[in-house]
């Protein structure tokens, strides 16, 4: 039941953060790409939010900044990017832009795996991105 509220809230929560999203990722350090199709189901819904999440609570400078950009993506509609990072289903990758140069983390498999694991999830996200940041 504690497990369920608390679920509940964190959803509640992400709904109510602001627009994290910047549109030039073409000057970011870091982006977080979220591909998605059309429909998604609870759980791909999420890991978009926990990854959001992660980016509020650790990142909110460098988010507004432009230094760090989450990138929601339908991969249906943009077919040039989706192709690009190979994203014909659900993708949860870090890129970062090393002088023209992209170092790419795949966190898909742990994502999905942990979607429900918002405390955890976080904490990866974060790992991964201190380790992109040096």
């Amino acid at each position: 039941m504690r497990l369920l509220l608390v679920s509940f809230m964190m959803l509640a929560f992400m709904w109510a953060l602001p627009e994290l999203e910047v549109v030039a990722a073409e000057k970011a350090e870091i982006t977080i790409y979220y591909f998605h199709g059309e429909r998604r189901c609870p759980t791909c819904k999420k890991v978009e939010a926990n990854a959001k999440a992660a980016l509020y609570k650790y990142y909110s400078k460098e988010v507004k900044a432009g230094k760090i950009v989450f990138k929601s993506i339908n991969f249906e509609e943009n077919e040039k990017l989706a192709k690009k990072y190979g994203a014909d289903s659900s993708m949860l990758i870090l890129v970062k832009d090393n002088s023209g140069e992209e170092e790419i983390v795949d966190l898909t498999t742990f994502a999905f795996m942990n979607a429900a694991k918002t405390k955890e999830y976080i904490e990866k996200i974060k790992t991964e991105i201190d380790k992109l940041r040096k």
